[in-house]
Protein backbone atom coordinates (compact mmCIF):
# COMPACT_ATOMS: atom_id res chain seq x y z
CA UNK A 1 0.00 0.00 0.00
CA UNK A 2 1.60 3.51 -0.72
CA UNK A 3 0.68 6.51 1.17
CA UNK A 4 -0.41 9.68 -0.70
CA UNK A 5 1.93 12.87 0.39
CA UNK A 6 -0.73 13.95 2.40
CA UNK A 7 -0.97 10.87 4.63
CA UNK A 8 2.28 10.46 5.15
CA UNK A 9 2.18 14.22 6.07
CA UNK A 10 -0.97 13.30 9.00
CA UNK A 11 0.49 10.50 9.91
CA UNK A 12 3.81 11.96 10.63
CA UNK A 13 2.11 15.09 12.54
CA UNK A 14 -0.05 12.93 14.60
CA UNK A 15 3.09 10.40 15.67
CA UNK A 16 5.44 13.49 16.59
CA UNK A 17 2.05 14.78 18.59
CA UNK A 18 1.98 11.43 20.90
CA UNK A 19 5.63 11.59 21.04
CA UNK A 20 5.59 15.37 22.42
CA UNK A 21 2.60 14.62 24.76
CA UNK A 22 4.75 11.38 25.86
CA UNK A 23 7.75 13.96 26.56
CA UNK A 24 5.71 16.49 28.39
CA UNK A 25 3.77 13.63 30.98
CA UNK A 26 7.78 12.70 31.63
CA UNK A 27 9.18 15.84 32.35
CA UNK A 28 6.44 16.24 34.45
CA UNK A 29 6.86 13.09 36.14
CA UNK A 30 10.45 13.82 36.81
CA UNK A 31 9.92 17.40 37.68
CA UNK A 32 7.42 16.36 40.31
CA UNK A 33 10.01 13.70 41.78
CA UNK A 34 12.71 16.33 41.97
CA UNK A 35 9.77 18.17 44.43
CA UNK A 36 9.36 15.46 46.14
CA UNK A 37 13.65 14.46 46.43
CA UNK A 38 15.35 16.83 45.40
CA UNK A 39 17.99 16.25 42.31
CA UNK A 40 20.68 18.23 40.12
CA UNK A 41 18.68 19.31 37.04
CA UNK A 42 19.69 17.70 33.75
CA UNK A 43 18.93 19.59 30.55
CA UNK A 44 18.68 15.83 28.78
CA UNK A 45 14.58 16.71 28.68
CA UNK A 46 14.62 19.35 25.57
CA UNK A 47 17.99 17.90 23.96
CA UNK A 48 15.87 14.54 23.74
CA UNK A 49 12.82 16.88 22.29
CA UNK A 50 15.21 18.34 19.59
CA UNK A 51 16.50 14.71 18.53
CA UNK A 52 13.28 13.20 18.19
CA UNK A 53 11.48 16.16 16.18
CA UNK A 54 14.68 16.35 13.83
CA UNK A 55 14.20 12.88 13.42
CA UNK A 56 10.41 13.09 12.59
CA UNK A 57 11.04 15.70 10.15
CA UNK A 58 13.72 13.90 8.27
CA UNK A 59 11.88 10.52 8.31
CA UNK A 60 8.73 13.07 6.53
CA UNK A 61 10.62 13.68 4.37
CA UNK A 62 12.62 10.77 3.14
CA UNK A 63 8.49 8.58 3.15
CA UNK A 64 7.38 11.64 1.76
CA UNK A 65 9.63 12.74 -1.17
CA UNK A 66 11.50 9.45 -2.12
CA UNK A 67 14.35 9.89 -4.62
CA UNK A 68 14.27 6.80 -7.52
CA UNK A 69 16.95 5.37 -7.73
CA UNK A 70 17.56 2.69 -10.80
CA UNK A 71 20.68 0.89 -11.05
CA UNK A 72 19.59 -0.49 -14.54
CA UNK A 73 18.88 3.02 -15.81
CA UNK A 74 18.80 3.63 -19.80
CA UNK A 75 21.45 5.58 -20.98
CA UNK A 76 20.52 9.13 -22.12
CA UNK A 77 20.20 7.72 -25.68
CA UNK A 78 17.36 5.64 -24.70
CA UNK A 79 15.59 7.42 -22.53
CA UNK A 80 13.89 9.57 -25.17
CA UNK A 81 12.37 6.16 -26.65
CA UNK A 82 11.51 4.49 -23.19
CA UNK A 83 9.94 8.05 -21.99
CA UNK A 84 7.03 7.45 -24.39
CA UNK A 85 6.30 3.91 -24.18
CA UNK A 86 3.47 2.60 -22.62
CA UNK A 87 4.43 -0.04 -20.22
CA UNK A 88 2.29 -2.47 -22.73
CA UNK A 89 4.49 -1.32 -25.62
CA UNK A 90 7.63 -1.24 -23.53
CA UNK A 91 6.87 -4.65 -22.69
CA UNK A 92 6.45 -6.02 -26.81
CA UNK A 93 10.11 -4.09 -27.62
CA UNK A 94 11.56 -5.85 -24.22
CA UNK A 95 10.19 -9.29 -25.75
CA UNK A 96 10.93 -8.21 -29.46
CA UNK A 97 14.81 -7.44 -28.39
CA UNK A 98 14.97 -10.87 -26.73
CA UNK A 99 14.05 -12.79 -29.39
CA UNK A 100 16.85 -11.33 -31.42
CA UNK A 101 14.85 -8.02 -33.21
CA UNK A 102 11.72 -9.88 -34.64
CA UNK A 103 8.75 -11.81 -33.55
CA UNK A 104 5.57 -13.18 -34.99
CA UNK A 105 2.77 -11.18 -33.49
CA UNK A 106 0.77 -14.14 -32.08
CA UNK A 107 3.94 -15.49 -30.80
CA UNK A 108 3.81 -11.82 -29.06
CA UNK A 109 0.02 -12.12 -28.09
CA UNK A 110 0.70 -15.56 -26.45
CA UNK A 111 3.79 -15.17 -24.72
CA UNK A 112 2.73 -11.73 -22.94
CA UNK A 113 -0.56 -13.04 -22.67
CA UNK A 114 -2.15 -10.02 -24.31
CA UNK A 115 -5.39 -10.11 -26.36
CA UNK A 116 -4.68 -10.69 -30.30
CA UNK A 117 -6.78 -6.94 -30.75
CA UNK A 118 -4.58 -5.41 -27.84
CA UNK A 119 -1.69 -7.13 -29.34
CA UNK A 120 -2.88 -5.34 -33.12
CA UNK A 121 -3.12 -1.98 -31.34
CA UNK A 122 -0.29 -2.07 -30.01
CA UNK A 123 2.06 -2.75 -32.65
CA UNK A 124 -0.29 -0.20 -34.60
CA UNK A 125 0.79 2.05 -32.08
CA UNK A 126 4.85 1.21 -32.33
CA UNK A 127 4.24 1.18 -36.30
CA UNK A 128 2.98 4.57 -36.15
CA UNK A 129 5.89 5.89 -33.83
CA UNK A 130 8.27 4.33 -36.21
CA UNK A 131 9.73 1.70 -33.98
CA UNK A 132 8.87 -1.12 -35.42
CA UNK A 133 7.89 -2.59 -39.12
CA UNK A 134 5.13 -5.34 -39.61
CA UNK A 135 4.70 -7.49 -42.46
CA UNK A 136 2.53 -10.46 -43.45
CA UNK A 137 4.01 -13.85 -42.64
CA UNK A 138 0.85 -16.04 -43.53
CA UNK A 139 -1.80 -15.60 -41.28
CA UNK A 140 -0.11 -12.80 -38.71
CA UNK A 141 2.43 -10.78 -38.63
CA UNK A 142 6.48 -10.57 -38.55
CA UNK A 143 7.09 -7.97 -36.65
CA UNK A 144 10.50 -6.21 -36.86
CA UNK A 145 12.37 -3.72 -34.43
CA UNK A 146 13.88 -0.72 -36.88
CA UNK A 147 17.42 -0.51 -36.83
CA UNK A 148 17.89 2.58 -34.96
CA UNK A 149 16.29 0.81 -31.96
CA UNK A 150 17.91 -2.05 -32.46
CA UNK A 151 21.23 -0.48 -32.32
CA UNK A 152 20.22 2.00 -28.73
Amino acid sequence: MRLSNLQVVLLSVTVLSVVLVSIGIWQHNTVMRRMIMPQPILWVGPAVMVLIITMLVLLVIYVAFPRTYNPHRESEADAPLIRILTNDERRVVEYIINNGGEALQKDIARELRLSRLKTHRIISSLKKRGVVEVEPWGNTNRVKLVDEVLRK
